[in-house]
């Protein structure tokens, strides 16, 4: 009787062209560090955490929580990942207005920083202070609000003979603001 010869194949036990390994019936997918069963070693990225990996979630989202490099999202590494809105690395800020924060996020009202389209930002909820929790100005009695600023007019001020020749209101906040920048 003739005994029939069996082809090589990935799970023989023996390695073979274009396998990167073989332990034949220990070939397995679900198994740390183990070859896996298209005779291939294992991989960041072949879902399995093995010994070299802080996890391995089988895909490339880096918003999902584990990197494609097999590390946890991190703020602060200059990729946007997990639940951030924004990394640029070192360059994120809590000091620099419009810039990414440290936690990731953009810039936002309450955050401390006067920021484009805020008029001020004290970062508290506090309504009756100057700085109004919309990040707005309120200026005190006895004051305006000319661009963004709170300016004390006295009563000669508000349309004297120079508010009077200049063509009215408009002009003499113009002139004020010249005066006061």
């Amino acid at each position: 009787m003739i005994t029939p010869m069996l082809l090589p194949f990935c799970g023989d036990g023996s390695i073979q062209d274009g396998e990167e390994c073989d332990d034949g019936t220990l070939n397995a997918n679900q198994t740390i560090n183990t070859c896996r069963t298209n005779c291939r070693l294992a991989f960041c990225g072949d879902g399995v955490t093995d010994a070299t990996e802080v996890c391995d979630d089988g895909n490339a989202d880096e918003r999902d929580g584990c990197t494609w490099k097999c590390e946890i999202s991190v703020c602060g590494n200059g990729t946007i990942e997990a639940m951030e809105d924004c990394d640029v690395g070192t360059d994120n800020s809590d000091m620099k207005p419009n810039s990414c924060r440290s936690v990731c996020r953009k810039p936002w009202c309450g955050d401390g920083i006067t920021d484009a389209g805020e008029e001020c930002d004290d970062a508290n909820a506090d309504d009756t202070d100057t700085c109004m929790n919309t990040c707005e100005l309120r200026c005190p009695k006895g004051s305006n609000k000319i661009q963004g600023r709170c300016v004390v007019l006295s009563e000669k001020d508000e349309c004297s003979a120079i508010c009077m020749l200049s063509g009215g209101w408009d002009s003499f906040v113009t002139w004020l603001f010249a005066l006061i920048s």
